[in-house]
């Protein structure tokens, strides 16, 4: 059976929150590593790369909750305007987001309101 992408983000987010619960035991690597195994078909649906999953999942992680699409690009932003995102990282975060605006086909700034 086929989930669309609408159960996949809620059932990521319902596991996620389950998972989260692990991080006030001080476990932050033991939940990372298993959000970043069972949070896979969210790498599959946001299309991030081997490289951008583990700095979604830390964004997450930071926050503490779920990360969508709009969520993750202003974590990242946000993340990189404090300098908390190594230079190399930043360089494929910067393309997963742009890969994100071209398939959205969103130009120029997108909290821009038009007039």
């Amino acid at each position: 059976m086929e989930m669309d992408k609408l159960e996949q983000e809620n059932t990521a987010a319902t596991v996620f929150s389950y998972l989260i619960r692990g991080l006030s035991n001080g476990n932050r690597e033991a939940v990372k590593a298993e959000l970043l195994q069972k949070m896979t078909p969210i790498k599959e649906l946001y299309g991030f790369s081997d490289e951008t999953f583990p700095l979604y999942i830390d964004q997450c992680l930071e926050r503490k909750k779920f990360l969508k699409v709009q969520d993750a690009i202003e974590a990242f932003g946000t993340a990189i305007d404090a300098g908390s995102i190594k230079s190399k990282d930043e360089r494929v975060v910067m393309a997963w987001i742009g890969e994100i605006m071209r398939q959205n086909k969103t130009t120029g700034n997108v909290k821009t309101k038009r007039r």
